[in-house]
């Protein structure tokens, strides 16, 4: 799954990998945005021009009703057929820029966080949806895959990636070819401080590789 993630990118960086300017503004550097939070995406611009894009500040995690647990996640794989998220796979497609995401190696205790990355890009495409929420902003959730063999090691799920020159495919191409848009990403992960586990603590030191102490129950104080 991706359950935090980082956008710290290079805004020129990401114009030239896309090809194209998006209006709008573009997101300020966070290093641990959380569920529930605000984020910008990319979607596409209301003009009619190829390539056109916007950003757009929408909530991520979508609440089905009242006392619901927020869904922040959809599995790829069946997102086309899913009532909840089928309407959205065929027409409200976007796209979350990040620098990286954060997943948590339960086979330790307490769980260690580790930051993951990739070795080829500054950035990286999420795949997401955006679900109508009637009169509030669509609400994001991000797809996710099987993990590669590299993530695998942590967890089973992974971001769904997609390519820069598939970028605009994704976004208003047919329902049915969406899913030949997706990227490999080759990636590396390090642990990270626990600190992490706080969406407070947002600054470039969520990123910096951290040694964990010999004794697990001292990384509790």
């Amino acid at each position: 799954m991706c359950g935090r993630f980082v956008q710290a990118f290079d805004g020129a960086r990401l114009r030239s990998l896309l090809g194209a300017d998006p209006s709008g503004s573009a997101p300020a550097k966070h290093y641990n945005i959380a569920p529930g939070s605000e984020i910008k995406l990319l979607r596409p611009a209301e003009i009619d021009a190829a390539k056109a894009l916007t950003w757009a500040p929408h909530p991520w995690g979508f609440q089905a009703k009242a006392k619901a647990p927020l869904l922040i996640n959809a599995r790829s794989e069946t997102a086309a057929e899913k009532p909840t998220f089928a309407a959205a796979w065929r027409g409200q497609r976007a796209l979350v820029p990040i620098s990286g995401f954060y997943e948590w190696d339960r086979s330790t205790k307490p769980p260690q966080p580790h930051y993951l990355f990739s070795t080829a890009s500054p950035i990286l495409l999420v795949a997401a949806l955006l679900l109508d929420q009637g009169t509030q902003a669509a609400a994001c959730v991000l797809l996710t895959r099987a993990a590669d063999p590299t993530v695998a090691r942590i967890h089973h799920r992974m971001p769904l990636f997609i390519r820069f020159d598939s970028a605009d495919a994704w976004l208003r191409g047919p329902a049915d070819k969406a899913d030949r848009c997706k990227a490999e990403a080759a990636l590396e992960f390090h642990p990270v401080s626990p600190e992490v586990n706080k969406p407070a603590f947002d600054s470039p030191e969520c990123l910096r590789p951290w040694t964990p102490p010999s004794d697990p129950q001292l990384a509790l104080f």
